[in-house]
């Protein structure tokens, strides 16, 4: 852990992704009109001095859908981890983009997109920052005998032109595994 943070202080950027997927067919296909999970009202959501990613595993285990979330970076040359507001707010009959917005409007360091059937969360801060690990752009990608999304991340971050960044890939649930390499 040391050496970790020690490299932080140095100022490279972590990028943390965490997948948590709940159904292989959540991921794999798109559901529409009566059918969508994003259009599924949840009776109420709670938080009790509790952050935003508590709040994003309550909304896991409401819908069937996958999320994915782009931690905030602390700045360079911080040797600790961002402290996470809690929070102690709740809405009642909203679906899922209404309860995501809500979300991004009490911690504004966030903001969501769909994909398919997909919520990625990602710091809001970078939406514009053609820096950004997420934002930087590949001239062409090469990926073979690629047995798990992991390992496509890791080789297209490997890929991209200095400066190096490193990344951690953290999966909660569910597989990763392509059908075939």
């Amino acid at each position: 852990m040391n050496h970790f943070l020690a490299k932080w202080s140095l100022g490279i950027f972590v990028g943390v992704t965490i997948c948590t997927v709940l159904s292989q067919e959540a991921r794999c296909q798109s559901s529409v009109g009566k059918n969508d999970p994003f259009n599924k009202r949840m009776a109420r959501l709670e938080l009790r001095d509790e952050t935003f990613l508590d709040a994003l595993g309550k909304l896991n285990q409401i819908y069937d859908v996958a999320f994915s979330i782009e931690v905030v970076p602390t700045p360079k040359g911080t040797r600790t981890l961002a402290a996470n507001p809690k929070y102690t707010a709740h809405i009642e009959n909203k679906d899922l983009r209404e309860a995501m917005d809500w979300l991004c409007g009490l911690d504004s360091r966030f903001a969501w997109i769909r994909d398919e059937n997909s919520v990625s969360v990602f710091p809001h801060a970078s939406l514009n920052d053609s820096h950004y690990l997420f934002n930087r752009k590949l001239q062409s990608l090469s990926l073979q005998n690629v047995p798990d999304a992991q390992e496509a991340v890791m080789e297209a971050v490997g890929q991209l032109p200095p400066p190096k960044e490193q990344l951690a890939v953290l999966v909660l649930g569910g597989s990763i595994q392509f059908a075939k390499p």
